[in-house]
């Protein structure tokens, strides 16, 4: 039985770094895209409801985009859904823009799941040596594994949270920003009539 119980100890104790790797990996990732998303939502741009007003005023024109439109995150997309020459090749446009969408918003997902589930895995491994620094009365040992534990709790949850944000901001654009491009294929293939 010790065996089996030094064995699992082991095991859950060699987990603990790379945890906190993980954690950091997923902190890193959590800032950069936080960081990518403010300088999107600041750098002004123009919003997917301009790009169907604009496809509607210019009656189905299958034009270049104006220039105002460069900054739009769905320009190449919707640039390819006006060219388009069938329905079936824009509906297929649309699918495609869904799924690259939809890995993003499961990017956002697994880092608001992970963080948190991470955060938890590093706050019990150390509690098993902090409460054999307790018993033995190792105050050093005891501190040293509650400061790790609870440190990692919080980058944790604040990985969480921001993955959160970042689902839910994200999110918003995606359905923006195919109900702009839903809008333009009605318009461009079903005439204005319908639109």
């Amino acid at each position: 039985m010790n065996l089996l119980t030094d064995g699992l100890y082991l095991i859950s104790t060699g987990l603990l770094v790379p945890c906190i790797v993980a954690l950091l990996l997923c902190l890193g990732q959590g800032l950069f895209d936080g960081g990518r998303m403010v300088a999107t939502l600041r750098g002004g741009g123009v919003s997917p409801a301009a790009l169907a007003d604009w496809f509607h005023a210019a009656a189905q024109s299958a034009g270049a985009l104006p220039e105002g439109f460069h900054g739009l995150r769905c320009r190449a997309v919707a640039e390819a859904l006006i060219a388009a020459e069938s329905p079936a090749r824009a509906q297929y446009l649309l699918a495609n823009y869904e799924i690259t969408a939809d890995r993003k918003l499961a990017r956002f997902g697994r880092l608001a799941k992970l963080g948190p589930v991470l955060g938890l895995i590093g706050t019990l491994i150390p509690m098993g040596p902090a409460l054999q620094g307790l018993a033995s009365g190792d105050l050093v040992q005891l501190s040293t594994q509650m400061q790790v534990a609870f440190t990692t709790t919080v980058v944790g949850l604040l990985v969480g949270v921001i993955g959160f944000l970042l689902y839910q901001q994200e999110r918003r654009l995606v359905f923006a920003e195919i109900s702009a491009l839903e809008f333009i294929q009605r318009v461009k293939f079903e005439g204005a009539q319908h639109a």
